[in-house]
Protein backbone atom coordinates (compact mmCIF):
# COMPACT_ATOMS: atom_id res chain seq x y z
CA UNK A 1 0.00 0.00 0.00
CA UNK A 2 1.63 3.53 -1.13
CA UNK A 3 1.16 5.45 1.92
CA UNK A 4 2.54 8.64 -0.05
CA UNK A 5 -0.27 8.58 -2.60
CA UNK A 6 -2.69 7.94 0.11
CA UNK A 7 -1.72 10.94 1.70
CA UNK A 8 -1.27 13.07 -1.38
CA UNK A 9 -5.28 11.95 -1.99
CA UNK A 10 -6.24 13.28 1.83
CA UNK A 11 -4.74 16.57 0.40
CA UNK A 12 -5.75 17.06 -2.36
CA UNK A 13 -9.74 16.36 -1.23
CA UNK A 14 -9.60 18.47 1.36
CA UNK A 15 -7.82 21.25 -0.83
CA UNK A 16 -11.11 20.82 -3.69
CA UNK A 17 -13.13 21.99 -0.96
CA UNK A 18 -11.41 24.01 0.03
CA UNK A 19 -10.58 23.29 3.80
CA UNK A 20 -7.43 23.68 5.64
CA UNK A 21 -5.90 21.21 7.77
CA UNK A 22 -7.59 22.72 10.78
CA UNK A 23 -10.75 22.47 8.82
CA UNK A 24 -10.21 18.57 8.23
CA UNK A 25 -9.50 17.86 11.68
CA UNK A 26 -12.43 19.88 13.24
CA UNK A 27 -14.67 17.63 10.17
CA UNK A 28 -12.96 14.22 11.18
CA UNK A 29 -12.86 14.86 14.77
CA UNK A 30 -9.36 14.51 14.68
CA UNK A 31 -6.08 16.18 16.14
CA UNK A 32 -4.49 18.65 13.33
CA UNK A 33 -1.32 16.94 13.71
CA UNK A 34 -3.23 13.29 13.09
CA UNK A 35 -4.30 15.27 9.65
CA UNK A 36 -0.71 16.62 8.99
CA UNK A 37 0.91 13.07 9.50
CA UNK A 38 -1.27 11.25 7.54
CA UNK A 39 -0.98 13.91 4.42
CA UNK A 40 3.14 13.58 5.01
CA UNK A 41 2.12 9.88 3.71
CA UNK A 42 1.98 8.64 7.83
CA UNK A 43 0.54 4.87 7.82
CA UNK A 44 -3.23 5.76 9.27
CA UNK A 45 -4.96 3.58 11.08
CA UNK A 46 -8.38 2.55 10.49
CA UNK A 47 -10.28 5.21 12.74
CA UNK A 48 -8.38 7.74 11.01
CA UNK A 49 -8.57 6.49 7.80
CA UNK A 50 -12.68 6.00 8.27
CA UNK A 51 -13.02 9.45 10.01
CA UNK A 52 -10.88 11.41 7.02
CA UNK A 53 -13.44 9.18 4.42
CA UNK A 54 -16.71 10.36 6.15
CA UNK A 55 -15.23 13.73 6.46
CA UNK A 56 -14.18 13.84 2.90
CA UNK A 57 -17.12 12.42 1.33
CA UNK A 58 -14.87 9.46 -0.09
CA UNK A 59 -14.77 5.68 0.24
CA UNK A 60 -11.62 3.91 2.75
CA UNK A 61 -10.87 2.19 -0.69
CA UNK A 62 -10.93 5.44 -2.76
CA UNK A 63 -8.39 6.68 -0.33
CA UNK A 64 -6.24 3.33 -0.07
CA UNK A 65 -6.14 3.53 -4.28
CA UNK A 66 -5.17 7.14 -4.35
CA UNK A 67 -7.82 7.81 -6.62
CA UNK A 68 -11.83 8.58 -6.74
CA UNK A 69 -14.34 5.96 -8.41
CA UNK A 70 -14.78 9.17 -10.70
CA UNK A 71 -11.60 9.21 -11.71
CA UNK A 72 -11.06 5.80 -12.21
CA UNK A 73 -13.58 6.02 -14.74
CA UNK A 74 -12.47 8.57 -16.48
CA UNK A 75 -9.69 7.01 -16.85
CA UNK A 76 -10.85 3.95 -18.37
CA UNK A 77 -12.85 5.83 -20.75
CA UNK A 78 -9.84 7.86 -21.85
CA UNK A 79 -8.07 4.68 -22.36
CA UNK A 80 -10.77 3.25 -23.98
CA UNK A 81 -11.08 6.68 -26.71
CA UNK A 82 -7.04 6.35 -27.15
CA UNK A 83 -7.19 2.59 -28.04
CA UNK A 84 -9.26 3.51 -31.11
CA UNK A 85 -6.77 5.65 -32.76
CA UNK A 86 -3.74 4.40 -30.98
CA UNK A 87 -1.71 0.86 -30.22
CA UNK A 88 -0.01 0.78 -26.77
CA UNK A 89 3.53 -1.02 -26.85
CA UNK A 90 4.64 -1.97 -23.46
CA UNK A 91 8.27 -2.39 -23.36
CA UNK A 92 10.85 -4.10 -21.43
CA UNK A 93 14.26 -3.48 -20.11
CA UNK A 94 16.58 -5.64 -22.05
CA UNK A 95 19.71 -6.66 -19.77
CA UNK A 96 21.52 -9.33 -21.87
CA UNK A 97 22.19 -10.64 -25.07
CA UNK A 98 20.38 -14.07 -24.85
CA UNK A 99 16.47 -11.93 -24.41
CA UNK A 100 17.87 -10.11 -27.57
CA UNK A 101 18.22 -13.82 -28.76
CA UNK A 102 14.83 -14.83 -27.87
CA UNK A 103 13.51 -11.69 -29.63
CA UNK A 104 15.23 -12.34 -32.73
CA UNK A 105 14.11 -16.04 -32.76
CA UNK A 106 10.70 -15.20 -33.49
CA UNK A 107 9.84 -14.20 -36.87
CA UNK A 108 8.74 -10.28 -37.68
CA UNK A 109 7.80 -8.81 -40.52
CA UNK A 110 9.39 -5.41 -39.67
CA UNK A 111 11.43 -3.89 -36.73
CA UNK A 112 11.97 0.01 -35.36
CA UNK A 113 15.11 1.29 -33.83
CA UNK A 114 15.27 4.29 -32.55
CA UNK A 115 17.58 6.50 -30.04
CA UNK A 116 15.97 8.80 -28.00
CA UNK A 117 17.50 12.34 -27.98
CA UNK A 118 19.21 12.74 -25.12
CA UNK A 119 21.48 9.77 -25.34
CA UNK A 120 25.19 10.18 -25.73
CA UNK A 121 27.06 10.34 -29.00
CA UNK A 122 29.03 7.42 -27.53
CA UNK A 123 26.19 5.68 -26.85
CA UNK A 124 25.01 6.49 -29.94
CA UNK A 125 27.55 4.56 -31.59
CA UNK A 126 27.29 1.13 -29.23
CA UNK A 127 23.95 0.99 -30.42
CA UNK A 128 24.29 1.22 -33.77
CA UNK A 129 27.06 -1.75 -33.48
CA UNK A 130 24.14 -3.80 -31.95
CA UNK A 131 21.46 -2.84 -34.13
CA UNK A 132 23.94 -3.89 -37.35
CA UNK A 133 24.22 -7.13 -35.62
CA UNK A 134 20.95 -7.81 -34.93
CA UNK A 135 19.89 -6.81 -38.34
CA UNK A 136 22.85 -9.13 -40.19
CA UNK A 137 21.96 -11.84 -38.16
CA UNK A 138 18.03 -11.64 -37.49
CA UNK A 139 16.77 -13.10 -40.97
CA UNK A 140 19.36 -16.45 -40.75
CA UNK A 141 19.19 -16.88 -36.54
CA UNK A 142 16.97 -19.64 -37.28
CA UNK A 143 19.55 -21.45 -39.78
CA UNK A 144 22.98 -20.21 -38.15
CA UNK A 145 25.16 -22.93 -35.72
CA UNK A 146 24.05 -22.80 -32.04
CA UNK A 147 27.55 -21.89 -31.00
CA UNK A 148 27.34 -18.70 -33.54
CA UNK A 149 23.96 -18.11 -31.63
CA UNK A 150 25.76 -17.71 -28.70
CA UNK A 151 28.59 -16.15 -29.76
CA UNK A 152 26.45 -13.02 -30.59
CA UNK A 153 24.26 -13.26 -27.54
CA UNK A 154 28.04 -12.82 -25.61
CA UNK A 155 28.50 -9.82 -28.40
CA UNK A 156 25.05 -8.18 -27.67
CA UNK A 157 25.77 -8.59 -23.55
CA UNK A 158 28.88 -6.95 -23.74
CA UNK A 159 27.43 -4.05 -25.62
CA UNK A 160 24.03 -3.82 -23.16
CA UNK A 161 26.94 -3.62 -20.94
CA UNK A 162 28.70 -1.00 -21.80
CA UNK A 163 25.67 1.03 -22.84
CA UNK A 164 24.80 1.34 -19.14
CA UNK A 165 27.92 2.08 -18.42
CA UNK A 166 27.33 4.89 -20.46
CA UNK A 167 24.00 5.85 -18.75
CA UNK A 168 21.73 3.99 -21.29
CA UNK A 169 18.80 1.77 -21.21
CA UNK A 170 17.88 -0.79 -24.03
CA UNK A 171 13.81 -1.36 -23.71
CA UNK A 172 12.29 -3.53 -26.67
CA UNK A 173 8.79 -4.62 -27.18
CA UNK A 174 6.85 -6.31 -29.64
CA UNK A 175 3.14 -5.10 -31.72
CA UNK A 176 1.42 -7.89 -32.79
CA UNK A 177 -0.78 -7.15 -35.95
CA UNK A 178 -1.91 -8.56 -39.10
CA UNK A 179 -1.89 -6.93 -42.81
CA UNK A 180 -4.33 -7.75 -45.48
CA UNK A 181 -3.30 -8.94 -49.01
CA UNK A 182 -4.31 -7.03 -51.92
CA UNK A 183 -7.58 -8.29 -53.71
CA UNK A 184 -7.62 -10.76 -50.99
CA UNK A 185 -9.48 -10.87 -47.56
CA UNK A 186 -7.36 -12.65 -46.38
CA UNK A 187 -4.64 -11.47 -43.32
CA UNK A 188 -1.15 -12.07 -42.46
CA UNK A 189 0.73 -11.78 -39.52
CA UNK A 190 2.89 -8.74 -39.22
CA UNK A 191 4.47 -8.27 -36.21
CA UNK A 192 6.74 -4.75 -35.34
CA UNK A 193 9.77 -5.59 -33.01
CA UNK A 194 10.82 -2.45 -31.32
CA UNK A 195 14.04 -1.76 -30.00
CA UNK A 196 14.70 2.13 -28.16
CA UNK A 197 17.49 3.36 -26.87
CA UNK A 198 17.16 6.02 -24.21
CA UNK A 199 18.67 7.87 -20.95
CA UNK A 200 18.76 5.30 -17.76
CA UNK A 201 17.26 8.08 -16.01
CA UNK A 202 13.72 8.40 -18.14
CA UNK A 203 13.44 4.44 -19.79
CA UNK A 204 11.46 4.58 -22.54
CA UNK A 205 8.49 1.77 -21.78
CA UNK A 206 5.72 2.51 -23.82
CA UNK A 207 5.56 3.39 -27.66
CA UNK A 208 2.36 5.23 -28.81
CA UNK A 209 1.84 4.70 -32.04
CA UNK A 210 -1.26 6.01 -34.39
CA UNK A 211 -2.83 3.40 -36.03
CA UNK A 212 -1.90 5.27 -39.30
CA UNK A 213 1.86 5.07 -38.54
CA UNK A 214 2.71 8.21 -36.39
CA UNK A 215 5.04 6.79 -33.20
CA UNK A 216 5.07 8.64 -29.99
CA UNK A 217 6.99 7.58 -27.15
CA UNK A 218 6.74 7.89 -23.43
Amino acid sequence: MDQQRMGEFVKRQREKKPWTQEHLASAAELSVRTVQRAEEGAVMGAETLQALAGALGVSIEEIRRGSTDAEVKATSDAMKALKKDYVVVDLAEIRDGHQLGELVTASFAAAGFHVEDAVSKPARKLFAEMHESLVDWGDLWNEIPATQCLACEEEWTEILDRLRDEGCVVTAGVRPGTLGLSGSDKRVGWDVLYVIASPTAAPTLQIIERRRGTRESV
